[in-house]
């Protein structure tokens, strides 16, 4: 990583504006990227100590939590979003879906999941369908996540979670299929 372009960009822009909440965000994500929870959550701290209300420092920070499976944690962080952009709740209750789909609360997953996808745009709830689908599949639920996976479609073409549910979804069947 020593002699990544896109890092030495991001340092460059923080050193040109070292209280910019936006490039500190940016490293933060580019260290989650790399797996260097330490520094993201670094990153995404010093963001809010530069502007309390920048939302995309707690989304960061639930990120950060997520990853050190600090699942209450993770959803505290998510939750303040709701205090500085309100009309983001769609996007706070996917987050806090992906959350305790992790911790391997799947009916709290669900239903976040379905909670995000009923306050989100439609054009936005593809990764609530898309994760949605994946917990079916991870219930034995094919028919479910199916579902899901057309409604992800017809919401957003291509992205990488609604491919991934394809995938898992084809495999599911060819597994059944064998048995």
């Amino acid at each position: 990583m020593a002699a990544d372009p896109q890092l030495a960009i991001l340092l460059s822009n923080l050193k040109a504006s070292p209280n910019d909440p936006l490039d500190l965000c940016s490293l933060g994500r580019f260290y989650i990227g790399y797996g260097e929870i330490k520094k993201a959550e670094l990153y995404f701290k010093q963001a809010l100590a530069k502007n309390r209300a920048y939302w995309h420092g707690y989304t960061g920070l639930s990120e950060v939590y997520l990853y050190k499976n600090e699942f209450k944690k993770a959803e505290e962080e998510a939750l303040k979003v709701l205090n500085y952009a309100p009309e983001l709740k769609g996007h706070v209750y996917s987050i806090i879906g992906r959350i305790r789909f992790h911790a391997q609360d799947y009916s709290g997953a669900e239903a976040m999941l379905n909670k995000s996808i009923e306050n989100n745009d439609p054009s936005r709830a593809y990764y609530a369908h898309a994760l949605l689908g994946q917990l079916y599949i991870r219930e034995g639920k094919l028919k479910d996540a199916e579902e899901e996976l057309v409604r992800a479609r017809s919401s957003q073409k291509d992205h990488a979670e609604i491919d991934e549910l394809a995938m898992k979804i084809e495999r599911y069947k060819r597994i059944n299929r064998a048995h």
